[in-house]
């Protein structure tokens, strides 16, 4: 009896864990013609009193890549980073330029009004957070930002 209401509270912690994590605002960018990846922003808010690690997200059928956005010699880049890093009682803000997730490798595109079903999955949470994320027309200036990778 012991192990099973051992088990019961290891299930309400990680279901109280999950609940303490809301995502708001969530929204990708169509993909441009011939580009095969864009851009997940959203505003993860950690309610807990511990600090989160984002490790992986899942976004339907796409390959998806955690990353930074810096400016190097005035144009801007981005590199694959391993974790996002969500402090405790505080929001992350992922934003062009900063960090994002990104869809990667698109077998094919996404145009603005789709949704596409994501899962994000935290460190020492085993069930993922979901979200449905709207694909939204991408500005003009993010058409001109000469945004690469690294």
């Amino acid at each position: 009896m012991k192990k099973i209401s051992y088990l019961l509270g290891f299930g309400l912690s990680t279901a109280l864990w999950a609940q303490n994590i809301t995502i708001h605002n969530p929204m990708v960018w169509e993909n441009l013609q011939g580009v095969k990846q864009t851009g997940m922003f959203m505003v993860i808010e950690n309610k807990d009193n511990n600090d989160l690690k984002l490790i992986r997200a899942e976004a339907g059928d796409f390959n998806t890549e955690l990353h930074t956005g810096y400016v190097e010699d005035g144009v801007n880049k981005m590199r694959k980073i391993p974790e996002i890093q969500l402090p405790a009682n505080d929001k992350t803000i992922l934003k062009p330029g900063g960090l994002h997730i990104m869809l990667v490798n698109m077998p094919q595109p996404i145009q603005a009004g789709q949704q596409i079903p994501l899962k994000l999955y935290f460190e020492g949470i085993d069930k993922p957070v979901l979200a449905e994320v709207p694909v939204m027309k991408r500005p003009h200036s993010a058409q001109t930002t000469g945004h690469t990778s690294q």
